[in-house]
């Protein structure tokens, strides 16, 4: 029921210039418009998502819904300068992007990690709440340089440099030092 769905089974796919408008669902259900359900290595980038009145991105490993464990689990994925349209926006508005939410278990491992969300932006509404980390045992993940904005700012995307310092540069900078 969302728009794209990507299951463990999927890795390394790129979702690159487009316009991914999220659809109403006619049970009533509501749902992210991307799903990266134990995917990894993924690149989402330059994407302008729109109407997410029910949540934009969620990184999760699956709770064994349906008896269909996931095996993999949402790691090493790339979401950089996409940008984050709501139709209506309330206290209760789901956020842009979410890494390893699920309601599972206490004891249920999540293991969204090493996952970089930079560089996007959100339309309106705030940071801090609209890109967040749903479970204290993710980690580490990179979230940094995404910015609230009052309408898109066309911009040349940057890049996620795993072990360089610094760890994102922008478009036409460079990175001379790494960590390993």
């Amino acid at each position: 029921s969302t728009t794209i769905y990507l299951d463990d089974m999927s890795f390394r796919n790129t979702i690159r210039n487009n316009h991914i408008e999220a659809k109403r669902q006619e049970d009533g259900l509501k749902r992210e418009v991307l799903a990266i359900d134990g995917s990894r290595e993924n690149v989402i980038v330059d994407n302008l998502f729109s109407s997410l009145d029910d949540g934009g991105i969620s990184l999760y490993h699956n709770c064994k819904e349906g008896n269909s464990p996931r095996f993999g689990s949402p790691t090493d994925n790339v979401i950089i300068n996409n940008v984050f349209r709501y139709s209506k926006a309330d206290g209760d508005t789901p956020p842009s992007i979410l890494v390893g939410q699920r309601h599972c278990s206490p004891d249920f491992a999540f293991l969204a990690q090493r996952n970089a969300v930079m560089q996007n932006q959100i339309v309106k509404l705030p940071v801090n709440t609209m890109i967040r980390v749903g479970h204290p045992e993710n980690g580490p993940n990179f979230i940094d340089h995404n910015e609230t904005v009052t309408a898109e700012i066309g911009r040349a995307v940057g890049c996620f440099v795993n072990n360089g310092y610094p760890n994102f540069i922008l478009h036409g900078q460079f990175t001379n030092a790494f960590h390993d």
